[in-house]
């Protein structure tokens, strides 16, 4: 399954134990990896700004994700019924990479669904499907 995380995912995985690091690790155990340079730009600079990681250590973290995922290229911006434009640039990378699902922490963006025959799941959601039905995300 190709499975695209969303930034604040990313984050959680990196900055903290829990649920996304378990997401994260079950996407690069069994799954395609999809990312954008919209997230990794994003990842980038809230490791930075917010966790205060060393650009070094950040910079090994983006190398880690270019040589472990698939980066979706420029989309055409979908049409969608959601506030932030960053979070339509980066549903829309998901629907132009072909991803069956993007995991995202944003609510408003979880509530669409499916977009375009991507699945929109929290990272809660995501860890319990692929608990109880890992074959199917339909």
């Amino acid at each position: 399954m190709r499975v695209f995380l969303d930034t604040n995912v990313l984050v959680s995985a990196f900055a903290t134990r829990g649920l996304c690091e378990d997401v994260f690790r079950e996407v690069l155990t069994f799954h395609e990896l999809v990312v954008s340079g919209t997230v990794l730009t994003e990842l980038e600079n809230l490791l930075q700004q917010k966790l205060l990681v060393p650009a070094t250590m950040s910079r090994e973290i983006l190398g880690f994700l270019f040589s472990n995922a698939e980066v979706a290229q420029d989309p055409t911006l979908l049409n969608l019924s959601i506030s932030d434009e960053a979070d339509i640039r980066i549903v829309s990378e998901a629907v132009s990479a072909g991803a069956d699902v993007l995991v995202t922490g944003d609510r408003e963006v979880a509530a669409l669904g499916k977009v375009e025959g991507v699945r929109v799941l929290s990272p809660r959601q995501f860890w319990e499907h692929v608990r109880t039905d890992p074959g199917n995300l339909s």
